[in-house]
């Protein structure tokens, strides 16, 4: 039985593939461990949204090198969004690996392998699958209720500032039906809550089923107590998905929406084919049919030709939003896109100076939010123990808040309602509300 390794690096959609990547080794006669220096395939499955994600996956691959040196046996590979975008350049740079394997192509990496055990030469294979031949059922690990699901993979949005395009093809949804046959495979195997992923979401299309329906089909899943999805594009954000949102109550209450910018002129810079005042109509009703839904963005500041007005327009509207949380960044550029050939006019110290603005401002809008909680009930997924306190049980609320009460490891895939006293951040912490006959059994 030969060994393996992996190693992941980037966003839900990286470590949902490499959870099916693991599963597909273990049905392959491989057996996973939990460090490269016990591993014959050692394995980085990648990112490339920014620069310093590609950096540090180089940098690992330096010190990784040196497990290699006299073996010809063990083999290094690349997998993901950055093997995509840089394909045989990546030998260039790493000569000494064995693989590069690219996002489009994990349907045929035991192709990819196979060849280089025979031939001894490295393999690269960046070209995109036309279909979902390779299934989302990833290797849990004991005690998991939470899970991804792919649904749509690629993106054919052009946002000049985004790699994704490159490194994710074209948009290519997954049949309907495979999707619950997948769902249902993870409620099996002790899944309670699924996600369902996407570049973009919301162009989710199998015949006549679109992202409201597949919703709908999941949430209806036996056994399955929670469904989410993301990421959503706001100009593509119908109201059909909301709707279902709010009749559905299996479908939880949390929406991740990215705005990247406050300003309609950055906006369109960008290419993002919405204006600040489209947003605000979709938070608005997105709010009108779920007053308690907890809403998260993305944000850039410092973008080429971002001017000091153009950042205030993005503070107020963090202001006047009111996000219970956000992914705030400074904005770099990268190779291949079309903001990489714009003067990039920002000064590094200012757009530091811009990031601790909207920073701070955000953080105190996120306490606000969260102790909205204090003295209320709220219903919690409990998946896990406290590493701190084996005597605190964790989990998630409805509204993607993160929470941590006194428990039992027994109470781990079932749902708790929680009081809230107390919130820090994005966390909730309180007091469980037993039946009267469960307090008294314990």
């Amino acid at each position: 039985m030969k060994t393996a390794y992996l190693e992941t690096y980037g966003c839900q959609m990286n470590l949902n593939e490499s959870d099916v990547l693991g599963r597909r080794l273990l049905e392959e006669g491989f057996r996973l461990v939990d460090a490269p220096e016990g591993a014959d395939l050692i394995l980085l499955n990648t990112c490339s949204i920014r620069e310093h994600a590609e950096s540090k996956v180089l940098s690992r691959l330096g010190v990784l090198k040196r497990l290699k040196n006299g073996d010809n046996e063990r083999l290094l590979g690349v997998t993901g969004c950055m093997a995509q975008r840089l394909g045989g350049e990546f030998l260039a740079k790493a000569p000494f690996l064995d693989l590069v394997i690219g996002s489009g192509a994990y349907p045929r990496f035991f192709d990819a392998l196979n060849a280089r055990v025979e031939t001894g030469r490295p393999q690269v294979d960046v070209g995109f699958a036309p279909d979902f031949t390779m299934e989302d059922r990833p290797e849990l690990a004991p005690g998991s209720v939470k899970t991804f699901i792919t649904i749509i993979r690629g993106c054919d949005n052009s946002c000049h500032y985004c790699i994704v395009p490159f490194t994710r093809g074209r948009e290519r949804s997954k049949p309907i039906g495979q999707i619950l046959s997948e769902a249902a495979w993870c409620v099996a195997h002790g899944v309670r809550e699924i996600t369902l992923l996407g570049q973009n979401v919301n162009h989710y299309r199998d015949g006549e089923f679109g992202l409201a329906e597949c919703l709908r089909r999941v949430a209806q899943v036996p056994g399955l107590e929670r469904v989410r999805f993301t990421t959503s594009h706001p100009g593509y954000m119908t109201d059909d998905v909301l709707v279902a949102m709010a009749e559905e109550p299996r479908i939880m209450p949390h929406l991740h929406l990215p705005i990247q910018s406050g300003s309609d002129r950055v906006l369109a810079s960008m290419n993002r084919e919405y204006t600040w005042a489209i947003y605000k109509r979709l938070v608005d009703r997105a709010r009108e049919l779920m007053p308690q839904m907890a809403l998260s963005t993305d944000m850039i500041v410092g973008y080429p030709g971002e001017t000091e007005e153009d950042f205030q327009a993005t503070v107020r509207a963090l202001q006047e939003v009111r996000y219970d949380s956000a992914f705030l960044f400074k904005y770099s550029p990268r190779r291949g896109t079309v903001a990489a050939g714009y003067d990039d006019d920002v000064t590094t110290e200012e757009k530091q100076r811009r990031l601790a603005i909207v920073i701070q401002t955000q953080r105190g809008i996120t306490d606000e939010r969260s102790a909205r909680f204090v003295g209320q009930e709220v219903e919690v997924l409990v998946d896990g123990t406290s590493p701190r306190d084996q005597h605190r049980v964790v989990g998630k609320t409805r509204e993607f808040k993160n929470a941590v009460f006194p428990g039992r490891p027994e109470w781990i895939g079932t749902l708790k309602r929680l009081r809230v006293t107390e919130t820090r951040g994005v966390t909730l912490f309180g007091d469980p509300i037993e039946p009267a006959a469960a307090q008294g059994a314990a």
